[in-house]
């Protein structure tokens, strides 16, 4: 996890973030995402697939936000506001996918799909995946911290 941390401190902040938003478009507005391949799914496989592109989306928010912040803690008020924004650009795009293209409707049940996803990854994140980045990120500064506070009381 700390390697992970280290590499994840030089990708920009707003990166991942986009590109989860870039794919959550596409595959939401293209009328054929998968370019005519047909897979045998289970019914109802299109709101598995909405909650996982929803809880990656709010995740990668939720990540990029953490990482912002870094040393400092989050605030749940702004968590919060970026589920609530992840969930409004779902309905956002589900209403979008009836008015733009001919293939796609719009579904109720992909909205709820959505916005468990985004509900999911809040509490996901917020409850144990930033901790743990936090922790991990957080032991580097410490251990920096700490040498330089020894430094200084032996030069004294």
């Amino acid at each position: 996890m700390k390697r992970f941390a280290l590499l994840i401190n030089k990708i920009p902040s707003w990166l991942s973030s986009a590109i989860v938003l870039s794919l959550t478009i596409y595959a939401s507005l293209n009328d054929d995402p998968l370019r005519g391949h047909d897979f045998m799914l289970f019914k109802g496989a299109d709101k598995c697939i909405q909650f996982l592109m929803y809880f990656a989306f709010t995740s990668a928010l939720m990540f990029d936000y953490t990482k912002s912040k870094l040393p400092h803690h989050t605030k749940l008020n702004i968590e919060l506001v970026l589920t609530f924004t992840s969930i409004v650009i779902g309905v956002v795009l589900e209403v979008l996918q009836s008015l733009l293209t001919d293939t796609r409707a719009f579904d109720a049940f992909d909205m709820i799909a959505n916005s468990l996803g985004s509900i999911c990854a809040f509490f996901a994140m917020r409850f144990w995946f930033c901790k743990k980045f936090r922790r991990a990120v957080l032991s580097r500064y410490t251990k920096r911290s700490r040498r330089h506070s020894k430094r200084r009381s032996r030069r004294r």
